[in-house]
Order: structure tokens, then sequence, then C-alpha cells
């Protein structure tokens, strides 16, 4: 990214420009995280939508598309900006494959490696060491790490049930590029299902799969509610502050599939 976009991408996040005028210190770094995940938010509507065209060749081209649409996509559009951001910022970042398909990032400030996500659905919102074991319990929810000294593996854990493994190497630009390829392709819950998702704050998660709207805090449900095709865009709108339109069509997209068994 030139400094002109990464300032637009800074200024996207409301954070204030000073401190890309100093040297990036880890509180900026935890700042710039937590905006994106908070701003930015997930959603599977543009892959089912737009299928391998949905694959962007760099963050820069994902962030200009995010700005147009506000259709933030999957892990894999989400850890692309944040690793040309960081890169941009001459910080070391590295791509880590979690099986099953997800992407985080590794981030190396003062010798010290750091895991980043954006797109687990979890509360983190920060760095958090890579090569040491930790716990997030927020209202009942608990997000942990834990690594292996020995193997340099790490699996990160959802209520204390491993949910993706890291093999304890750093991911290839060309094995990302694959992997959000075959992403595309191949039949799993994030192609049959649309849904679309963001932290609202660092305390509510508001969610939709189909039409179904849940708003989450923690394990709490807060609220529940199922929307016919007319009340369903409204909705959208005054969540995720977005044409849901890109939504809907998925979501018609889906049904018909499911309604002709090719989903069974």
């Amino acid at each position: 990214m030139t400094k002109f976009q990464i300032e637009e991408y800074i200024k996207n996040l409301e954070l204030p420009l000073n401190f890309l005028k100093t040297e990036i210190k880890k509180d900026h770094i935890n700042q710039i995280i937590k905006e994106h995940q908070i701003k930015f938010n997930f959603e599977t509507a543009t892959k089912i939508n737009d299928g391998m065209k949905s694959i962007f060749n760099s963050g820069n081209e994902a962030f200009r598309i995010y700005k147009e649409i506000k259709y933030g996509g999957t892990c894999f559009a989400n850890t692309l900006i944040l690793l040309d951001v960081f890169k941009s910022l001459e910080l070391e970042t590295e791509y880590i494959f979690l099986e099953p398909d997800h992407f985080a990032l590794a981030l190396k400030l003062k010798n010290i490696w750091y895991y980043v996500d954006v797109s687990f659905w979890a509360p983190l919102f920060q760095l958090y060491p890579l090569q040491e074991n930790w716990e997030v319990n927020f209202n009942g929810l608990r997000i942990g790490w834990n690594y292996n000294q020995n193997t340099n593996e790490g699996i990160l854990l959802r209520n204390r049930y491993p949910a993706k493994k890291w093999g304890g190497d750093f991911a290839s630009n060309d094995l990302f590029y694959e992997k959000w390829e075959i992403s595309i392709n191949k039949k799993s819950f994030f192609n049959t299902t649309v849904c679309i998702n963001k932290w609202l704050d660092q305390k509510y998660f508001a969610c939709f799969f189909g039409r179904e709207f849940k708003l989450l805090s923690g394990e709490e449900l807060i609220h529940k509610e199922v929307f016919d095709e007319k009340t369903i865009s409204n909705k959208i709108i005054d969540v995720f502050n977005i044409n849901p339109d890109k939504y809907v069509k998925a979501m018609k997209k889906i049904e018909a599939r499911s309604f002709n068994n090719e989903d069974c």
C-alpha cells in the first residue's frame, strides 16, 4: 500500500493519523486490530454471488472494494488487508494457516511473534503471543491458544475445545491463494450458508445466518429473530449499514439450491 492508501485505511478506522509519523508501537497496532475487527464485517454473500471474482490481488484492492460496498468478505480478504497494512508500516508479518480453512497473521515486534486474528468471530481485538499459552474469557465465551514448544504448533480453542490447528510454519503467498481458490470451489458450510456478522463494539456481536438474526454478548443470547423477505432488508441496513441486495441475492441462491436438493 502507498502512504496515501494507508492514510485512507486509517481514516476509515477513525483513528488519528499522527501515529503514522512516529515509531509504530504495540498500542498503535492494537488500536488498528480492534478498530478493524469492529469496522469490517465477515460475510459469505460475496463468494456465493461472485465466486472466483471475489479473490483480490492485493490488500489495497480488497480495501477499495470494501469502501465502495461495505461487504468485508471472509478471513481471506480481512487477512490480506491487514498483511498489506502491516507490511507497508514496515512490520514483519507472515500468513499462518490453521486447519480447517482459516488464515490469520503472525506479526513480529521487538523479537516477539504475536498472533493476529480478526475473523474468528471472537473477542480478541489485540495482539496475543504466538509462542505462549493464553485465554480470553468474555461473558462465558472462552477463546484460547495452546502452544507446543517442542513442535512449534498451536491450537486455537473455543470454549476449551480445539477449533483450529496451526502446523507451526508460516504460509507462503502461493499457499494463501491456493487455499482461497479451494475455499471458493469446495462444498463447505460457508459455500452453502449465507451469513454476515460484525462486532458492534467490544461487547456485542451481531450475526445473520440466512433469515435468522442473533445478537450475542459472549455466550449470552440477547435477541433472536427470523425475518421474511420483506423485512430482512431493513434489518440488514439498520444493523450493518450496507445495501442488502447482495446478501438477499445470495440468500435466494442458497434457498433455491436447497429447494432443488443441490446441497443434500
